[in-house]
């Protein structure tokens, strides 16, 4: 988020990944991504993490809400989905073979 907050601001929406659909959403809106940080570092005090990069509120300029999305909810979903099936199915792989290798380990000290 402070990578997409210094395009905006310090770089002047040049270089880097300022052509990035995800930048683009954010242009002009900046007292929005200000927001949504600070939301973000809500919940990092919640989780006891430490947050001592503070954006510029002075910067924060614009509509105060984004109302862009890349994705429809519904596709964001499908693509959660299927981002926990794949880890599930790497987890499981990684567990399948940790297994495997204390039969191995067990079967070879015998």
């Amino acid at each position: 988020m402070h990578g997409l907050w210094n395009i905006l601001t310090k770089h002047q929406e040049q270089g880097g990944y300022s052509h990035h659909p995800e930048t683009l959403r954010w242009k002009k809106k900046l007292k929005a991504l200000y927001l949504r940080h600070n939301t973000l570092v809500r919940e990092f005090k919640k989780r006891k993490y430490l947050h001592k990069t503070p954006l510029d509120e002075k910067l924060a300029t614009g509509p105060a809400k984004q109302n862009i999305l890349l994705n429809t909810l519904s596709e964001q979903k499908t693509c959660l989905k299927i981002n926990l099936a794949i880890a599930l199915r790497s987890k499981i792989f990684k567990q399948f073979f940790s297994f495997i290798f204390v039969i191995i380990y067990v079967l070879w000290k015998n």
